[in-house]
Parts: structure tokens; C-alpha cells; sequence
């Protein structure tokens, strides 16, 4: 009787301990996928955090574009209906100024920016809440109206021929449409401060042909609101690059760079803003290394 159970016995132990190393095996597999798994999860974080910080570290702009019935070059631009939450300029990508230079003795204002392209020229439109007792002082053309509270648009366009090399135009204004005009070839400064080489003041005929589109007279004290709206014809562009602009479009691949700013210097608490950081942190808006960019986007808006 023993002989016949000794060997029902092992088949039993074989079982289970072929069962038992089944068990291991599954389980070390079972390990190793997660691992495996876990590893390709870990690398693909690395990859999308650095993707993200990738993003936020490059400033990129895409602008619509719109076809505006009846407007010739050389004719009025009337504001683009609806204000700056209208149903057209909805469609256009509005960006917060969010860069405050440490060098600021308050707050700035929240302050955002849509662009976008015509046929003819560009429109830049600004929104401002939150001014605490917004300066509007100076009324004439070439003015210093960065001591104003203002906002400022600093835009460097590609040529037609890209072995010339060409400076960038500086747009400043306040709420009340006054501007300051000019175009730098050389932003590097001497030792006490000044332009090497002097800016080119915009003459007049050209500065004329800025068109502001919607301005704000502020006349009373306190935290108040205000938007200004103009438009640059390219012809400011190319009368001081002596040649054509070449539009930053995704088949031209040349994007143009760009920096936004709003700041007040006569403020009681002055303050200074960028888009696109200013990295160094030094309170100087024109170092072009720090320009975002600027691209013409897929969407074509119609008036």
C-alpha cells in the first residue's frame, strides 16, 4: 500500500512545486513589465516637464489675420468693430503683460495686448485695468511719454534682403493716443548711459500715418481702466529699412521679434513690465536679445 501512495505523494509536491515556481516566474515577469512601464513613465515626465518649461521659458506670439472690406492703403482705418472683446477681436489672442522688473516701487497695472495683421499694416490693441491714478501729461508727437503711464510696443521686422541687416522700431504711447516714434540701430549704450549711436527719431509725415484707432482722455483720480487702439501701415517699416518687409509666415519661416512693455516713470510708486522677460533683470527695455516672437497664425479673420 506504502508503494502505491509514495509516488501519488511526489506527483503532489512536483505539482506544487511547479505551481510555486509558476507563481515566482508571473510575479517576476509581472515586476519587470512594471518596471519597464515605470521607467518609460519617468522618462516621458522628463520629456514633458521640459517640453513645458521649454514653452513658457520661449515668448511666441501668433497673429490672425484679417481682410477689411473697402480699406485702401492709403485710407482712414476705422476701428475694427466690437472693442477689445468683440466678436473679432475675441478671435485674436489676448497675452497679460506678467514680467515686473524688480526695480518697480509698486504694482504694475494688469495690462494685456492683441495684434493682428491687415493687408496693408498691423493693429495692436491694449487693455488696462487697475491704473491707480493713471498720468496722461504730455500731448505732442516725440513727447517722453514713457513718463507717462504707457504702454509700448517694440517690434523688429524681417527685410526682403536677409543679408541686410536692420534695427528694430519702438512704439510708445499713452491713453490718450500722444506717441513717441523712433527706430534703433544700435541699442548698445557708453558708460554714461547714452545710445552709441543716437536713435532715428520717426519724422512726422510717417509718425502721422500711425493711426490711433481708439483712445482715453483720463481726467479723473483713482484706480480707472482705459484701452488704446492704433494701427501701423508698413510703409512706417520700410521707409526706414529702405525695402519691403517679408511677412512672418509659416512658409516664409522668418518670424519677426517683438517685446511688449507698460510702465509709468513720473508715477508716485513707478513701476516697469515686459511680455517677454527681460533676464538679465536690468531696467532697460531695449535689449532686443530678450524679444519674443512673432508669427503670422493660420487664422484669417473676415469684417
Amino acid at each position: 500500500a506504502t508503494t502505491h501512495r509514495q509516488p501519488s505523494n511526489r506527483k503532489k509536491e512536483n505539482d506544487s512545486l511547479n505551481k510555486r515556481n509558476k507563481k515566482e516566474m508571473i510575479s517576476k515577469y509581472y515586476f519587470r513589465i512594471l518596471g519597464v512601464c515605470g521607467l518609460f513613465f519617468i522618462i516621458y515626465l522628463l520629456n514633458h516637464n521640459t517640453y513645458r518649461r521649454k514653452v513658457a521659458m520661449d515668448s511666441v506670439y501668433f497673429a490672425p489675420k484679417i481682410h477689411r472690406k473697402e480699406i485702401d492703403v492709403g485710407s482712414e482705418h476705422p476701428p475694427i468693430p466690437g472693442g477689445f472683446d468683440g466678436y473679432l477681436w475675441s478671435r485674436v489672442p489676448s497675452i497679460k503683460i506678467s514680467h515686473t522688473l524688480p526695480q518697480s516701487k509698486s504694482e504694475p497695472p494688469i495690462t494685456f495686448f492683441k495684434l493682428l495683421f491687415s493687408d496693408h499694416g498691423l493693429y495692436v490693441f491694449f487693455h488696462v485695468e487697475k491704473d491707480r491714478n493713471p498720468l496722461t501729461t504730455y500731448t505732442k508727437y516725440q513727447d517722453p511719454v514713457w513718463r507717462d503711464s504707457c504702454v509700448e510696443f517694440f517690434v523688429k521686422v524681417v527685410p526682403e534682403d536677409l543679408n541686410e541687416k536692420v534695427g528694430y522700431f519702438n512704439f510708445e504711447m499713452n491713453s490718450i493716443g500722444t506717441l513717441l516714434l523712433s527706430y534703433i540701430e544700435d541699442p548698445t549704450r557708453d558708460e554714461n548711459g547714452n545710445f552709441r549711436t543716437p536713435p532715428k527719431l520717426v519724422d512726422e509725415v510717417h509718425g502721422s500715418s500711425v493711426k490711433v484707432l481708439e483712445s482715453h482722455h483720463l481726467e479723473k483720480e483713482g484706480v480707472t481702466s482705459w484701452r488704446i487702439q492704433y494701427f501701423i501701415p508698413f510703409s512706417v517699416f520700410e521707409a526706414y529699412i529702405n525695402q519691403k518687409v517679408v511677412l512672418p509666415t509659416k512658409e516664409s519661416q522668418l518670424p519677426w521679434k517683438f517685446n511688449i512693455y507698460k510702465c509709468c516713470d513720473d508715477c508716485k510708486e513707478p513701476y516697469w513690465s515686459s511680455w517677454s522677460p527681460i533676464k538679465n533683470a536690468v531696467l532697460n527695455f531695449h535689449q532686443p536679445e530678450f524679444f519674443g516672437t512673432l508669427n503670422l497664425g493660420n487664422e484669417v479673420l473676415y469684417e
